[in-house]
């Protein structure tokens, strides 16, 4: 049988330096409005990431990923795909758009989400997508356009065949300044075969301030119990002040916002900490990504006293054995149809790779702190605040929320 080029898959997510907490604009009711195609698009990214996120999971495993950034790549070769392969596509990732309108669809939410590049911003979030070409390898000009009008790609050629190690630099240097230096030599010469003919690669970099910082002189020692047989002792963050937060018979959700300036643009961090030390897994077996939002809007102003871990993970993901346990196997088989890419039925998926990072801590890369939050220390008359200790595992999403994108998934169960 022909052999096909594979196909690669990067994906780099990071979420860099983020600091600490409070505030939230109330939540406002407003009557249903039909759904657009962005609409449409953000629900069927959060549910394909969403079941990915529970197959993902390992309980003993920190995890970080990015259900946008995988959603929004794979939506680039679902443009490409035809007959049972883009059929696949299109029912494992939950679209309900054609392909003409998904791309439209990517192409406005991407821009939605895309921060100006101003260093005077506290939030800052760049999406970048980019597809790498065998020299001389022909490729269809609609599908160049597609990928470049579209989802705002940046679209080069270089030698896998002959050069790898060439090729491998030179997009290890885009990704480098793609996530301002946070991720380097991501990909080594031994995931490039000579019959590699396209390299897809997306990056997503966040960098955010807290709308109000955690103090340093907080910073306490605390436990925190990862395991039932296992004791950390760590850098422990603490703030009393008014959170949105809401307390469930399960778990307890809280949303620490990102200043920013763009008016468009509103990121949260929210926190979800079970009530019982150790059942994690069994509540994110119960939940959605639509619960998720549900329960985000549903969020009232508290005083709570917030205590967290400082922490960093990083995960680094092959989605393959999983997309193809959801269905999704004709992509990765000698079966796949790629032809709206190159004319012919010779391109098959080699893997999906993802590369993520979070930092989480109380000060951020940036001297300057806007503090248009609106923080509210009660007077030693009031109530008791509530207590909010992430003393265990817990699961953290960062969401857009004019949106609803979800950004971020993921779960700290060792928050080193």
């Amino acid at each position: 049988m022909k052999k096909k080029a594979l196909l690669f898959f990067l994906f780099i997510v990071l979420l860099s330096r983020l600091q600490a907490i409070e505030s939230f604009s109330e939540t406002r009711r407003q009557e249903p409005s039909p759904l657009t195609d962005t609409d449409l698009m953000v629900l069927s990214n959060n549910q394909f990431g969403y079941r990915l996120f529970t197959l993902l999971k390992k309980t003993d495993e920190n995890l970080i990923f990015s259900p946008y950034n995988l959603s929004t790549a794979l939506q680039m070769v679902y443009a490409g795909s035809s007959e049972m392969t883009q059929s696949q596509l299109a029912r494992v990732l939950h679209f309900s758009l054609n392909p003409k309108s998904l791309e439209l669809a990517a192409g406005k939410l991407a821009t939605t989400l895309t921060t100006h590049r101003s260093g005077q911003d506290d939030l800052f979030l760049s999406i970048a997508n980019s597809l790498w070409i065998q020299e001389g390898y022909p490729i269809l000009p609609a599908f160049k356009e597609s990928i470049t009008k579209n989802y705002k790609g940046y679209v080069k050629s270089v030698n896998f065949q002959t050069m790898p190690e060439m090729a491998s630099k030179e997009i290890n240097e885009w990704v480098k300044i793609q996530t301002q230096g946070k991720i380097v030599d991501l990909l080594e010469t031994n995931q490039l075969s000579t019959t590699t003919r396209l390299l897809l690669v997306s990056a997503l970099y966040m960098r955010g301030k807290w709308q109000s910082p955690f103090s340093s002189s907080l910073t306490r020692l605390m436990p925190f119990f990862p395991s039932p047989s296992k004791t950390l002792t760590l850098p422990t963050m603490s703030l009393t002040a008014s959170f949105s937060y809401i307390k469930e018979n399960l778990f307890s959700i809280v949303e620490l916002p990102y200043a920013s300036k763009e008016v468009a643009l509103k990121v949260s961090l929210y926190i979800l900490l079970p009530h019982e030390t150790f059942a994690l897994d069994s509540i994110e077996r119960q939940l959605s990504s639509q619960k998720l939002l549900d329960l985000s809007k549903r969020l009232q102003k508290t005083h709570l006293t917030l205590s967290i871990p400082k922490f960093k993970i990083t995960s680094t993901l092959s989605f393959k054995p999983l997309l193809e346990e959801m269905g999704l196997t004709d992509p990765f088989s000698s079966r796949a149809n790629f032809s709206g890419i190159d004319g012919t039925q010779n391109l098959q998926l080699a893997d999906v790779l993802q590369k993520g990072i979070i930092s989480v801590m109380e000060n951020g890369t940036e001297a300057g702190i806007a503090t248009s939050g609106s923080i509210e220390v009660k007077s030693s008359l009031s109530k008791p605040p509530e207590l909010f200790t992430a003393d265990h595992p817990f699961l953290f999403f960062v969401a857009d929320k004019a949106t609803g994108t979800f950004l971020f998934l993921g779960r700290v169960v060792f928050p080193m």
